[in-house]
């Protein structure tokens, strides 16, 4: 607090922010826990939350390195390959994962590294982006951006990966992007947003594939 004199009248000049920091706090019930600020430690971009069983997930874009750097991913001669053009903003190669996070209670977090990785998708090199998740018949399908193409020359585009459990390993489902290509103007490393749409794709896109069956079942 402090003072200041106005002719015969002293004027007291309070900090709004103590204010309401000691209104918030005064609004806390005791024992109560709350999560930290940020939630999740590290560098994550794009999150999905999804109940699995009694579980709150969450599904990240790994966005940059930390005080400890993640250890490189293993690459195909195909894969290093794609990661020599000068086209590729350097951060982009870094993104060659997915993690995932998991909570009872939203307070305390799980972190469940490399659900995902390129090593189990021989298309993707880099660039692996914006997760999103669903579950059918216990089976957990995985969605997934990589390679930051530009033209429907390039390989990459909106894939898709399968794991018995919520927490991988996910592995590719179906050797090939799911969306290869510009899907009327719009980029093809965006996820979708809508559970029912991602599964009628798969039917549509990949009938007949055996890992894709259930999915296919939810439309």
């Amino acid at each position: 607090m402090s003072l200041q004199l106005h002719g015969s009248r002293i004027v007291s000049l309070i900090d709004r922010r103590t204010v309401l920091g000691s209104l918030g706090l005064s609004l806390i019930p005791s024992g109560v826990s709350y999560a930290a600020n940020p939630a999740l430690p590290g560098w994550y971009a794009d999150p999905e939350i999804r109940i699995f069983g009694d579980r709150y997930w969450i599904y990240p874009t790994y966005s940059a390195d930390g005080p400890v750097p993640a250890a490189p991913s293993r690459f195909t001669p195909w894969q290093a390959h794609e990661r020599t053009s000068p086209k590729i903003w350097s951060p982009f190669l870094r993104q060659t994962f997915l993690d995932a996070f998991s909570s009872p209670d939203l307070v305390s977090w799980t972190h469940h590294p490399r659900v995902l990785d390129v090593k189990d998708v021989s298309w993707a090199a880099y660039a692996m982006w914006a997760p999103s998740a669903i579950e059918q018949d216990g089976g957990y399908f995985l969605f997934f951006g990589a390679n930051d193409i530009k033209t429907d020359g390039q390989r990459g585009g909106i894939g898709v990966a399968v794991s018995d459990h919520p927490e991988g390993p996910f592995r590719d489902a179906i050797g090939n992007p799911l969306i290869g290509s510009i899907v009327n103007g719009a980029s093809r490393s965006t996820r979708w947003r809508s559970a029912t749409t991602m599964a009628r794709a798969i039917c549509i896109m990949a009938a007949g594939n055996t890992a894709t069956s259930s999915a296919c079942r939810a439309t």
